[in-house]
């Protein structure tokens, strides 16, 4: 798989396969912060929060042992499909923030439209109607990497991709402003429908992420981030989405949007790591992990409408020679923001008739072991064993049962 080009650690083979995306989530918080003296200087007791287990965190037994540690702040979800009652359910039900895995809804309502004939998957969309939810250096350069991509497949034509190349650049970038489009496009009404047509009803819908970090920081709002996070927590969740999905929705004008990105550009998030773990927490759609394994087996099983171009978009990791010898089939939807990583999955391992599934949410993460993980790619290598090798299966479940 193609790399970003930027200076990174050197990476193990299990890391080349996320290494796009997760550099992406990485920057989406950092590059702001590391580009001037000024943004390290105000986060350097956050780099520091965590030091010392992240130090410990080298390899695939240590993610376990940071689990087994911090069972409480943690859910994990994981089973073959027809053996259900010997999986592993760690805070199954507990309900936590999702970051961008909410998209797998997102995804899923875009794959039921084409699957009703109701919307074009080659329908035509310019760059600017794209680029009207593009919030620059919150995103770590996914979205220029989504471009650049498209370009160089010669996807993008006068100025127009496709939809369905939307939907891609969402689940393998993470683009941010491909899955607000998307949201604007399905409507409020059906993304607030997905959760019950899911089969999830419990579950929060998604919102617009332009309007969530919109809500931590913009050229209208003066409030510190801790008064921000008791506001936003004393308010229903509907009410809060109300917020997210009408300062979105002002970014289609051009007035509002060219502020806001002259803003962004100049000094980018001013906000402290740790804030914007508090503000995360506050204000991301929330979800269980239970839920989120549950539907990956349903998109596996193709149970749900639009579970064939989801699988498509989800199925990127294919493309990784070493990936592909060890799985016949595999698909994922990660998501970070600080102080959380979330992921959901299904894969097939090679020559097997079993699929199995899986959901890891892991919150209040401290910021340097957050950075860790993330820059090792270790909770991906955890993830991808758990799904390929049932003795590591049964020994993450019996020290976790413990």
């Amino acid at each position: 798989m193609e790399q970003p080009s930027r200076t990174a650690p050197k990476q193990s083979p299990w890391g080349k396969i996320f290494a796009i995306t997760v550099m992406a989530l990485i920057l989406a918080t950092l590059a702001t912060q590391l580009r001037a003296i000024t943004g390290f200087a105000r986060n350097w007791g956050d780099f520091s929060d965590g030091s010392v287990e992240a130090k410990q965190l080298r390899n695939i037994p240590d993610v376990l042992d940071y689990i087994t540690l911090h069972k409480d702040d943690i859910s994990l979800v994981a089973f073959e499909l027809g053996d259900e009652s010997n999986g592993i359910y760690l805070n199954a039900d507990t309900v936590r923030p999702l970051a961008s895995t909410v998209e797998l809804q997102v995804l899923l309502g875009y794959g039921a439209l084409v699957a009703r004939g109701e919307l074009s998957a080659d329908a035509s969309v310019s760059l600017a109607e794209w680029e009207r939810y593009w919030l620059p250096r919150t995103d770590g350069g996914s979205h220029e990497y989504s471009v650049q991509a498209l370009e160089s497949k010669g996807a993008v034509t006068n100025g127009n991709v496709r939809v369905a190349d939307l939907a891609m650049m969402m689940a393998r970038y993470n683009d941010d402003a491909a899955a607000d489009y998307l949201m604007h496009k399905l409507g409020r009404a059906r993304v607030d429908a997905l959760p019950m047509q899911l089969g999830m009803p419990n579950e929060e819908p998604a919102w617009p992420l332009s309007g969530q970090i919109m809500s931590w920081q913009n050229t209208a709002l003066s409030e510190p981030a801790a008064e921000l996070v008791q506001r936003y927590g004393k308010l229903d969740r509907r009410s809060y989405a109300d917020t997210a999905w009408q300062l979105s929705a002002a970014l289609t004008n051009p007035q509002r949007a060219a502020q806001e990105r002259e803003r962004l550009e100049d000094e980018g998030l001013t906000l402290r790591l740790s804030d914007q773990a508090l503000l995360t927490r506050a204000t991301s759609p929330r979800g269980s992990a239970r839920a989120y394994a549950e539907l990956m087996g349903r998109v596996a099983k193709s149970e749900v409408e639009g579970a064939e171009l989801a699988r498509a978009a989800l199925a990127w990791p294919l493309q990784n020679a070493e990936v592909k010898e060890q799985f016949d089939s595999v698909g994922t939807k990660p998501g970070s923001l600080p102080g959380l990583l979330t992921s959901a999955y299904y894969a097939q391992p090679k020559g097997t008739d079993k699929v199995r599934v899986l959901a890891l949410f892991l919150d209040k993460l401290p910021t340097a072991v957050w950075l860790q993980l993330m820059q090792k790619f270790l909770h991906q290598r955890f993830e991808l064993r758990l799904l390929n090798d049932d003795a590591f299966f049964a020994e993450v479940k019996q020290r976790l049962a413990q």
